[in-house]
């Protein structure tokens, strides 16, 4: 029985031609579908500020996985040792993304146990081989006193900028207020810290120490040693 126009489907009783439907639907999916790396990128920096949670590759770790013979201040000075400071954050989730520095660090031990540290900083360029040739302000962290387990905290008030070229996300200047640096010291005269901070600028976002581990690599030839995201913890 033939189809009344009452009994048709909406876009035939509308006259519209199932090829004209087909290619209409075509170019709307199409353009949803288009890519758009800018916005892409934007996305991905505004998903890195809401972050709530850990990185997979980052955060705290027990302190079982590190000898606990290991677990205090080393028991000689540490003189202007010269180190690769690597930080993975929530900008970047992996040792490939980690902002890199050289940097300076003196430890002087106190009779009762614990002792003094200081500490300097200055960004290291993406992709850099050695730590010649750093960029921007060196940052000079207040010196702190360091417990008999190691554990010191280090700040450098006001603000500070991390030059694009030394930004391995997005390269923009990174623009932070207040940082400071939940260090350890080992017996072995090795480091690690927790990053805290306000990163005002491209995007407002919190640096939390347990979220924003750094490793520190004594670097006596001037070579940026490898690293690996299982290197990111700090116990």
């Amino acid at each position: 029985m033939p189809m009344s126009k009452r009994s048709l489907p909406r876009w035939a009783a509308l006259g519209l031609p199932l090829v004209v439907l087909g290619a209409t639907s075509a170019l709307v999916l199409g353009a949803a579908s288009c890519v758009n790396p800018q916005q892409d990128f934007n996305d991905y920096l505004a998903r890195a500020a809401d972050a709530q949670g850990p990185p997979s590759s980052t955060g705290v770790v027990e302190a079982s996985a590190v000898d606990a013979a290991l677990l205090h201040p080393p028991d000689a000075a540490v003189n202007d040792t010269r180190y690769v400071m690597a930080c993975e954050t929530t900008f970047g989730q992996s040792a490939a993304e980690a902002f890199l520095f050289v940097a300076t660090m003196t430890f002087t031990p106190s009779a009762g146990g614990g002792g003094t540290a200081t500490l300097q900083a200055q960004s290291l360029p993406v992709g850099a081989k050695t730590v010649d040739g750093p960029v921007g302000d060196v940052f000079h962290f207040s010196s702190g006193k360091v417990a008999a387990d190691g554990t010191a905290r280090l700040l450098l008030p006001g603000t500070t900028t991390i030059p694009a070229a030394a930004n391995p996300v997005g390269g923009q200047d990174v623009v932070a207020s207040n940082l400071g640096v939940d260090l350890r010291l080992f017996a072995d005269g090795t480091a690690c810290a927790g990053l805290e901070g306000q990163i005002t600028a491209p995007v407002s976002t919190l640096l939390t120490p347990s979220n924003n581990p750094c490793v520190f690599r004594a670097a006596p030839g001037g070579a940026v040693p490898a690293f690996t995201n299982a290197d990111f913890h700090c116990p």
